[in-house]
């Protein structure tokens, strides 16, 4: 029994320490540029953001391969005269690998917090279109909201009413429903794929 023990805590302790995190020094760092779109608009930060900032970067936690809007670019230099480019949407950035922070960290150091991208606009936009019709019961129009991969998959729930009663109730929102939905999109973490010229909803 012992011994399992100790096994559960030693796996444990691989488990932990095999966590990956981006490893930048500030030190190092002589400025930092953070930019909107490509060549973009240079954000405005507030005075003396960057070491919070490459500190709460350096608490992104590894992930895998991961599929995101790139609406974002920070610009390290160093004091050697090296740069580095990482690709973000605030809370997911590539550099060498792919990293999630807890929060949207371009919103959290931003001169005004409430910048969001075209992107992120026009992904609210869309759930709010939706939940309007939802509240309305308008599920043919609602349905048109999603991506074409997942109307296809919806309609095929419309076959079975059960099916398709329990996906209804999953996307009609109250208040706080709505704010953790929206809040998730802010953060960069909403599902979307830009077709037919705006942002249509992929997930079921």
């Amino acid at each position: 029994m012992e011994l399992i023990i100790l096994l559960t805590i030693f796996a444990s302790q691989i488990s932990c320490s095999s966590t990956k995190t981006l490893k930048l020094d500030i030190n190092k760092v002589d400025r930092i540029e953070i930019y909107q779109g490509y060549p973009g608009n240079k954000v405005p930060m507030k005075v003396g953001f960057e070491n919070d900032f490459i500190a709460d970067l350096n608490k992104s936690k590894e992930l895998g391969p991961t599929k995101y809007m790139k609406t974002h670019r920070i610009l390290i230099y160093y004091k050697d005269n090296n740069t580095d480019t990482i690709y973000t949407n605030g809370g997911i950035h590539q550099f060498n690998n792919w990293y999630k922070s807890n929060k949207n960290l371009i919103e959290k150091y931003a001169l005004n917090e409430t910048v969001l991208s075209n992107t992120v606009v026009g992904q609210l936009k869309t759930a709010q279109k939706l939940e309007l019709l939802m509240a309305e019961k308008k599920y043919d129009e609602a349905i048109l909201l999603f991506s074409q991969r997942q109307q296809k998959s919806i309609n095929e729930l419309k076959k079975e009413p059960e099916m398709f009663n329990y996906w209804c109730l999953a996307w009609t929102f109250d208040k706080a429903k709505f704010e953790r939905y929206t809040n998730r999109i802010k953060s960069g973490n909403g599902n979307f794929v830009f077709e037919e010229n705006e942002w249509k909803i992929d997930e079921k």
